[in-house]
């Protein structure tokens, strides 16, 4: 892992590992967090006070101390640096290492002042005035004894709490500067110095200054892992590691991703992380496994086949053949090209008399003796088809073809195809078993050749799964395994060749199905190459696997991007030491050593990385109860887990309980979303596990509850029933009172029939009585009128004569009221028009010209004003005629009734006459017009007026209601 992957820097200081399992790294650019997925930088922005990170140190606190260039000793802790108080002494200084004794002291080695221990109240501090080699401290080491082991830039001191004791190159140390500590299983201490490696045992010093001829230089790094192994970190030669018996050499050929190694750390789960200060870190997957390619020891990528003769292994490539040599020393032979056009190899074999036949990729055969190659083919006069596989058996060559299977022996060639009991004449390859019967695979079917050259086939009528199949082999126990393009499947056969148990087998399937090869140990464990990297599984899981479950094996994919490395078809071998190899198609060859057998590792732990919720990070709290709202339901959960080998390749099974019914697995995937959950708890559980581990145990990592809306809450139940309750109440309130109303109603409207019944009688009565008063009247007027013709008197028929007209008033407004249908108010305007128009006939003369002009408001006045206006009317329009025109021939009279205003009405009878004389007026002389219309106009509550000026005016004002 490089900038190219995302750290801020190439140079790595330390790396550590932290209680959940985090990857801690220093370096030049910042603190860096790990989690095998996502790096994250903490940089001064973060609240470093540099950010050139020298040390870091995992706290049994959780904590993760560092020291930066010149700026002491502080913490992280929760997301946030801090930096304590109790240890400013150290704020200038570089602190190179922080270590804790068993007892909480703290110990700082500095680049400056020696050594400092903190015991909790106060420092003490070791330097060279008391006796510290050098102030320039790099490493301290606690043992058993009580003793401290100091590392300094001249030499290294032991302090026993007390005093110094110093050991340098005059007494024991190999290079002047010592930097780091390793203590072995064996009791041994390892020292690594500026010039190699110095090991202390029993009070004897050794020293280790070169490696299998090679000088080793500056060592800044040792370290034993829980194998113990001890590693060791070179300035600029690569790293080795120490078995106990020889040193193992691992540089950038071997895959390194830089030889300038600075320091090792060693994780819980025993990966060795290796930290460069050229190329970022590095992570040893596994120290069995050698891979050899065309830089040193293979002459080209392709490795086609593998065939070992003699305890030499050849290689078969796209160059040519190769005799291969691990110490780097291997060598190359091409076909010539005077009888080869085509130099790539796709087989090899050995004939009986020790050479190698070798099959070109243009289906050529050739012989070589270990010196030069001849053309097999053309010698022996083998016909040309397209071959794929060649199996010497003795002196019989057997040849896969696409046309069938071709036999060469004793210079006769026999072809047998479908004819000849063949499945079909496609082959493939060919096997010799452990009794040595020859077996041809066909595309559609398995052959093997017996007894005189007689074929016997199965197929997948017979139960082999798939559509195609490509080979064959025999495990330890002498079962037969066949490959297809789905898979393998196991065949038991009996004495007469007839398969007895069929078991079929699926990879799983995130994997490539179709085998490229089936390689048995001598163990019985199973080798399987895919065009998608390697499959380990063990005896004993194969015979504990049910038929066609998906196998849990270990999968070793060989590079990071894509399925996995491609291998190449049937190019594996183990050798006669027990080494497994294997070829594949641009990497060159694999070897794992004998003995090694890969193993399940521990499960990954699983971690809670994010919860999205509606677009936004929920990062804090997280692994406590979340509470959201209904609205907040768009959820997306981020996980992984701790596998840092191959982090992309690992199985997440998740389930949100409460959501999920089944549990649900994906490969490489590390977050799921969820859309429109409904109210309610949550709990999101997950297991995972990679391609060298079984599944682990399930976690719940994280609880939410997303809460009702109002609507479905308890409260609002109960509030809506308080309300229905109300609801009902009134309902039940307004139809007691419809009932109520209506009951009141059918009484009102029953009353009410019986009143407009009385009333009908009473209108009826009423209209009687007018009528009858107006009869009565006119019967009055008629007296009056037969009187007047009796009397002589002008004075007294005048006053007849004026009686009459007030009876006529009277009995006229009866008469409107018994033919109106209001018995109560009249029409005032009609009827003083018609009024005064009467009067006018009955008082105009025919010498005088008298103009009447009526100005009269559109009113309705009751029985009791009508009356007396009539009768005020009548007086004064009578008095105007009889009285104000005495001398005149011609006049006017002008007659209103208005609104005065919203209170009051105003009755005006003006004439341009002679106007009253003053004496009645004041009322020194009776006059029964005046004192009527007096009298009339105090009755409706109301006030005449009688004005001289111009002729007469009588102005009455009265209520609108008297």
């Amino acid at each position: 892992m490089s900038t190219n992957e995302g750290l801020p820097a190439g140079q790595i200081g330390y790396v550590v590992e932290d209680q959940e399992g985090y990857i801690w790294m220093s370096s030049y650019y910042g603190l860096i967090r790990y989690d095998g997925i996502d790096i994250k930088t903490y940089t001064t922005e973060d609240g470093l006070r540099n950010n050139l990170v020298y040390h870091l140190y995992a706290g049994d606190d959780d904590r993760i101390w560092l020291s930066t260039e010149e700026a002491g000793v502080g913490y992280f802790y929760e997301d946030s640096v801090y930096y304590p108080k109790e240890f400013s002494f150290l704020d200038s200084l570089t602190v190179t290492y922080i270590s804790q004794a068993e007892n909480g002291d703290f110990w700082f080695s500095t680049f400056s002042q020696g050594v400092f221990i903190w015991d909790g109240d106060s420092y003490t501090n070791l330097n060279e005035e008391k006796g510290l080699p050098s102030n320039i401290a790099w490493h301290t080491r606690m043992d058993d004894s009580g003793d401290t082991w100091i590392a300094t830039q001249r030499g290294l001191a032991i302090y026993d709490g007390d005093s110094l004791r110093v050991v340098d190159e005059t007494n024991g140390l190999s290079g002047r500067a010592a930097y780091s500590f390793a203590d072995d299983i064996d009791g041994s201490i390892w020292i690594s110095t500026s010039k190699g490696i110095t090991k202390f045992k029993d009070g004897k010093w050794e020293q280790i200054t070169e490696i299998n001829g090679k000088p080793l230089g500056y060592i800044y790094d040792v370290k034993v892992d829980y194998q113990g192994l001890v590693w060791i970190a070179t300035e600029r030669y690569g790293m080795y590691w120490y078995d106990g018996e020889e040193f193992t050499h691992i540089d950038k050929q071997n895959g390194l991703s830089s030889n300038y190694v600075y320091t090792f750390n060693k994780d819980r789960s025993g990966r060795i992380w290796v930290a460069t200060d050229e190329n970022g870190v590095n992570i040893v997957r596994d120290k069995h496994i050698r891979i050899y390619d065309e830089a040193t020891h293979v002459d080209g990528k392709s490795v086609n086949v593998l065939f070992e003769h003699g305890k030499m292994l050849w290689l078969g490539t796209e160059n040519g053949i190769t005799r291969f040599s691990e110490d780097g020393n291997s060598t190359y032979y091409k076909l010539p090209d005077s009888i080869a056009s085509y130099k790539e190899i796709w087989d090899i074999d050995s004939l009986a008399n020790g050479n190698l036949l070798i099959l070109n990729s243009n289906s050529r055969l050739y012989e070589f003796d270990g010196r030069s190659f001849t053309d097999f083919s053309k010698e022996h006069t083998i016909p040309w088809v397209f071959y794929n596989d060649v199996l010497v058996d003795g002196n019989t060559i057997w040849l896969a073809s696409e046309s069938g299977l071709v036999k060469y022996d004793q210079e006769k060639v026999t072809t047998y195809d479908e004819n000849d009991g063949l499945e079909d004449d496609f082959i493939s390859s060919l096997y010799k078993d452990h009794e040595g019967s020859i077996w041809a695979v066909s595309e559609f079917g398995i052959n093997k050749i017996v007894e005189s050259d007689s074929i016997v086939s199965f197929s997948f009528s017979d139960g082999i799964a798939g559509s195609s199949l490509n080979l064959i082999t025999q495990s330890p126990d002498n079962d037969y395994w066949i490959g297809s393009n789905e898979g393998f499947t196991r065949v038991v056969m009996d004495e007469i060749n007839k398969p007895v148990r069929i078991s079929n087998y699926k990879l799983e399937a995130e994997f490539l199905q179709e085998p490229q090869f089936m390689q048995f140990d001598n163990e019985g464990n199973l080798w399987l190459g895919t065009s998608g990297g390697l499959h380990f599984f063990s005896e004993n899981m194969l015979d504990e696997q049910q038929e066609s479950e998906e196998l849990n094996g270990v999968f070793m994919p060989l590079q990071d991007y894509g399925k996995g490395m491609e291998m190449n078809y049937l190019a594996s071998l183990q050798d006669h030491a027990g080494n497994m190899w294997f070829g594949s198609y641009t990497n060159g060859l694999i070897k794992y050593e004998a003995g090694f057998i890969p193993k399940l590792r521990n499960a990954p732990d699983v971690f809670i990385k994010e919860l999205i919720v509606e677009g936004e990070s929920n990062r804090k709290n997280i692994l406590e109860k979340v509470r959201l709202q209904h609205d907040q339901n768009h959820l997306t959960i981020k996980f992984g887990a701790f596998n840092y080998e191959y982090p992309g390749r690992v199985y997440y099974e998740y389930r949100l309980k409460g959501f999920d019914e089944d549990w649900q697995i994906e490969y490489g995937k590390n977050e799921v979303n969820y859309t429109n959950l409904p109210p309610g708890d949550y709990e999101f559980e997950l297991r995972a596990k990679s391609i060298d581990s079984d599944w682990g145990n399930r976690a719940s990592l994280a609880a939410f509850q997303i809460a009702k809306p109002y609507w479905e809450t308890s409260w609002f139940y109960l509030f809506m029933i308080f309300l229905l309750v109300l609801l009902i109440a009134g309902v039940i309130k307004i139809m007691l009172v419809y009932f109520e109303k209506r009951k009141l109603s059918l009484v009102v409207d029953e009353r009410t029939s019986q009143l407009m019944k009385t009333l009908g009688e009473k209108d009826v009565l009423i209209k009687e009585i007018h009528h009858r008063v107006k009869n009565n009247l006119a019967v009055v007027s008629g007296l009056l009128d037969l009187q007047s013709w009796q009397i002589q008197d002008k004075q007294a028929k005048a006053a007849i004569q004026n009686s009459k007209l007030r009876i006529q008033t009277m009995s006229a407004i009866h008469e409107k009221l018994y033919r109106s249908d209001d018995l109560t108010n009249i029409e005032f305007r009609k009827f003083a028009v018609e009024l005064i128009e009467q009067i006018s006939k009955s008082l105009t003369s025919g010498n005088r010209d008298i103009e009447v002009n009526i100005d009269i408001d559109q009113v309705e006045l009751d029985i009791h004003t009508a009356i007396p206006c009539g009768l005020i009317l009548n007086e004064a329009v009578s008095n105007s005629f009889e009285h104000a025109f005495q001398q005149k021939k011609s006049g006017e009279v002008n007659i209103s009734f208005k609104n005065a205003d919203k209170n009051q009405f105003e009755l005006i009878v003006q004439d341009n006459g002679d106007g009253i004389p003053e004496h009645i007026i004041q009322g020194e002389r009776n006059s029964l017009g005046v004192t009527l219309i007096q009298s009339l106009a105090e009755q409706v509550g109301g006030k005449a007026e009688i004005i001289n000026r111009n002729g007469t005016t009588i102005k009455v004002n009265m209520p609108k209601s008297a």
